[in-house]
Formats: C-alpha cells, structure tokens, sequence
C-alpha cells in the first residue's frame, strides 16, 4: 500500500485526466503547483468550465490583506530542501562490487561551495559543517533566478 501522496494512484494508467499546471509566487519565492485531476471527476461540471463563466465568476485577489491571508495559510507547508554533495557516474558491475569502506569520488571539490535545491530549483549555494552534533550548511549566496 502507497503511504506517499506523491505516487498514489487513484485511477487506471489509461484512463483521461487533466493536469493543471500553475506557477505561485509568494514575496520572493516563486514555484509550481501541479494538480492532477481524473476525468471522470470533472465531466459533471463540465459546462462551468468554459472560459467566460471562470472569468465572470473568479475572484479576483487585490488586497494586500487577501494576500497576506493566502501567505499565512501556506507559510507552513513543508518543502524538499536538498544540499547537493556532489554526483558521479559508475558502472552497475562497480555499482554491485560496492562495500562498505570504498571511497566514491564525486565531480565535486571539497573547497566548492554546495549547491542548495527548494524542489528542482537551485536557490543557494552553502559550506557544509556542523550544528552541534547535527551535520548542516551555512548558506554563503543566494542564487538570483535567471531569465527574469
């Protein structure tokens, strides 16, 4: 039985869904919700779908308070935060001749700062070290997001 939400399954792989696909932006933090919908959710409110009902009846958000609201309601929302040692390409044979004591040398110095991920994107970069006898890192930039 699926315990992560992630990769539930609610319908066959060959039935119709929708996927919808948006981009929130909260202050400096911008990310992508993905929200994956069966068809056969939707086919009884199919005709409120069309384009001028969504947009004669959609609220529109202009207030700061408004958004101040919606920022307290996802402020606590967990994130995947992920500092990046470094990566390496071996071959299976190697992969299963693996044991513990080898040393796996990775693409990336020791002096290299660490690249910090939020989901797939990079956002800092970090020294590793220690927080009392927790491992951790000390971000040193924040990554500016390009294109922008």
């Amino acid at each position: 039985m699926e315990i992560n939400p992630q990769f539930t399954q609610i319908v066959a792989p060959n039935e119709m869904i929708v996927l919808v696909t948006l981009e929130v932006k909260i202050g400096e933090a911008v990310g992508m919700i993905n929200i994956c919908m069966p068809y056969l959710v939707l086919e009884p409110i199919l005709d409120k779908l069309s384009t001028f009902f969504l947009f004669s009846t959609a609220a529109k958000i202009t207030s700061p308070e408004q958004v101040l609201a919606i920022r307290r309601k996802i402020e606590w929302a967990k994130v995947d935060l992920v500092a990046l040692l470094g990566h390496t390409e071996i071959l299976v044979r190697d992969l299963l001749d693996l044991a513990k004591g080898d040393v796996i040398p990775l693409n990336q110095s020791v002096n290299d700062p660490l690249p910090i991920y939020v989901g797939e994107f990079m956002k800092f970069r970090s020294v590793p070290g220690l927080n009392g006898e927790h491992l951790a890192v000390q971000l040193t930039e924040v990554v500016e997001e390009r294109g922008e």
